[in-house]
């Protein structure tokens, strides 16, 4: 089922999966924060092309984003046998590349949260 998206002016957003029939269901609703009509959001997902190229992340050519993932899958396998703690090598998109990457105007705590908050890294257990 296709999941529709909506937001107010004030950038709350809202989404529910259903059928196309309900595809309007909450066009022109009020927002349940601040009670302004809610309006579509169209957003698209096109997949990334990988043309062929060394990766300097697992240290071989790379044919295709098939060939990126299994090949990212065996390294997290070497270093899970290498060092004995779990890894889970994935291929992050430029979005999420350009949000993970730090922000030249933010300090290391905003830098740290942003992490945090995309799950890239765990909770600091110290108080900065």
């Amino acid at each position: 089922m296709p999941t529709y998206e909506f937001k107010c002016p004030n950038n709350h957003r809202y989404s529910y999966t259903g059928d196309m029939d309900d595809r309007d269901l909450l066009l022109g609703e009020p927002c349940l924060e601040c009670e302004e009509p809610l309006k579509r959001v169209f957003s698209f997902d096109f997949p990334q092309m990988v043309h062929e190229h060394f990766s300097v992340a697992t240290g071989s050519v790379v044919r295709g984003a098939k060939d990126f993932k299994s090949q990212l899958k065996a390294a997290s396998e070497a270093a899970t046998a290498r060092t004995g703690i779990p890894h889970n090598y994935e291929p992050m998109s430029w979005s999420e590349l350009a949000a993970a990457s730090p922000n030249p105007d933010a300090g290391m705590k905003e830098t740290h949260d942003t992490q945090v908050a995309m799950g890239l890294k765990e909770p600091s257990k110290k108080v900065l």
